[in-house]
């Protein structure tokens, strides 16, 4: 990434995808995140913020066309929760409950690991 500039210009874009997506402006996400994107390329911004910026677009895109269920389908369970928080990677999804049991099962690894064999 590039200077400070750079970095001012990828949080504020950040932060009106944010405002315009609690506010349910999915046509005000979809148009800032098309400018973002292209000014991402063209101060080279690292690759994450570039798929972020398209994530960002694609989701927008869905929502406009979809209405304002996303229709996501937890890749992990199968479920289609459309009212719980899902995180999301490219083409990925997974609901609440699947992120609290894999917590958990991490969580109880760990602890074994730091008990060490009985």
């Amino acid at each position: 990434m590039g200077s400070k500039l750079d970095e001012q210009l990828i949080s504020a874009s950040k932060a009106v995808w944010a405002e315009k997506s609690a506010a349910g402006d999915f046509q005000g996400v979809l148009d800032a995140a098309i400018a973002s994107y292209i000014a991402f390329r063209a101060i080279d911004a690292a690759e994450e913020d570039r798929t972020t910026a398209l994530a960002a677009i694609y989701d927008s895109i869905g929502r406009l066309t979809r209405g304002n269920d996303p229709g996501y389908t937890c890749s992990f369970c199968g479920e289609h929760r459309p009212k719980e928080q899902l995180a999301a990677g490219p083409n990925v999804f997974i609901c609440s409950q699947c992120v609290a049991g894999i917590a958990a099962t991490f969580a109880a690894r760990s602890s074994r690991e730091h008990d060490g064999p009985q």
